[in-house]
């Protein structure tokens, strides 16, 4: 699912680190491994800018990965399955309910598991 309210985040990052560096958009999209022509699609919310390219931004930026910003580069589904399974294993913690080493992910069973 499509974020508007995070892209519009990212595009005033990639608009921000546009004019500190001063570079054209083509060389905004080399130093950030993605086409021009995605960095026009990303600039114009149509598209939601590659992990990679977010990754790259940042750190052009000189952010420091941080557990928010991190959560701020991956999309809205997957940040909020995250957060979900931090708050069950948080909460099964608080209870004394011991959920294995596994709890909050959907893995198949081990083969010797399955019967």
């Amino acid at each position: 699912m499509y974020d508007v309210d995070m892209s519009n985040w990212w595009i005033k990052k990639l608009d921000d680190y546009k004019e500190k560096s001063k570079l054209s958009d083509v060389a905004v999209a080399k130093r950030l491994d993605i086409s021009a022509a995605m960095l026009a699609h990303a600039r114009a919310g149509r598209r939601e800018l590659p992990l990679q390219g977010k990754l790259r931004l940042l750190d052009a930026l000189g952010y420091v990965i941080t557990r928010d910003l991190f959560l701020r580069v991956l999309n809205k589904d997957l940040r909020s399955a995250l957060i979900d399974t931090k708050a069950r294993l948080t909460e099964s913690h608080l209870t004394g309910n011991d959920p294995g080493p596994n709890a909050g992910l959907d893995l198949p069973p081990l083969e010797d598991q399955v019967q």
